[in-house]
């Protein structure tokens, strides 16, 4: 059985003894290569690690060995998302959204990975579409969302969504929202919100941004 090491592993992790743990860890699969705990373990493992991609490939043959969560699944968008895998993030939270679509994490991350993928996009027509896809999520997730659970994230990216959606306004508001929560952010920001007016022809206002 790989349930011994596995334990070990958790053990380990608690204590931040990662090295360790992720011997453990492939310990117990060496013993039993279909233990699904062990490859969820080395998920968070990984994810301690900033090593999204092997991340989200221990999370994946988690799900795929393991009694399916919601809970699981939503962790391995988020894996995804963060390895830069915008399109399989969003294919495996359209999935989720078919049995449960009330967790407002799901619509932060379809913004958050909509308006990625808008910025790579091969054309303005599929650009903006994506945009447009972002912004409904982001205005979905706000929504939603519990207001003490918004961070300074979500607000950088509803004003770099409006940005692009042409909501010129919305925008500027989201980007004082986010400085004003995380004030190390305030010359960034100052200079995105001098861009969009800049965009916008309002030079005036620019101007005041870039003082």
């Amino acid at each position: 059985s790989g349930r011994p090491h596995e334990r070990i592993g958790e053990i380990f992790f608690r204590n931040k003894n990662y090295s360790d743990s992720k011997a453990a860890y492939e310990q117990s699969i060496n013993k039993d290569m279909q233990y699904a705990p062990a490859y969820r373990g080395l998920g968070e493992l990984e994810f301690q690690a900033k090593k999204y991609k092997a991340a989200a490939e221990n999370y994946s043959t988690y799900l795929q060995i393991a009694d399916v969560t919601i809970e699981a699944q939503t962790r391995y968008a988020s894996f995804l998302f963060l390895g830069d895998e915008f399109e399989k993030a969003n294919q495996e939270i359209a999935k989720i959204q078919k049995v449960d679509a009330s967790n407002p994490i799901l619509y932060r991350l379809t913004a958050y990975s909509n308006y990625e993928q808008g910025k790579k996009a091969a054309s303005k027509e599929e650009g903006d579409s994506l945009f447009n896809s972002a912004l409904q999520s982001m205005n979905m997730f706000f929504a939603k969302a519990n207001p003490a659970k918004i961070i300074v994230n979500d607000y950088e990216y509803s004003g770099r969504i409006n940005a692009k959606t042409g909501n010129v306004d919305a925008a500027v508001e989201s980007f004082k929202k986010a400085i004003s929560l995380d004030s190390t952010k305030r010359t960034e920001l100052w200079g995105e919100i001098g861009d969009v007016y800049n965009k916008a022809r309002r030079y005036n206002d620019a101007a005041v941004a870039f003082e």
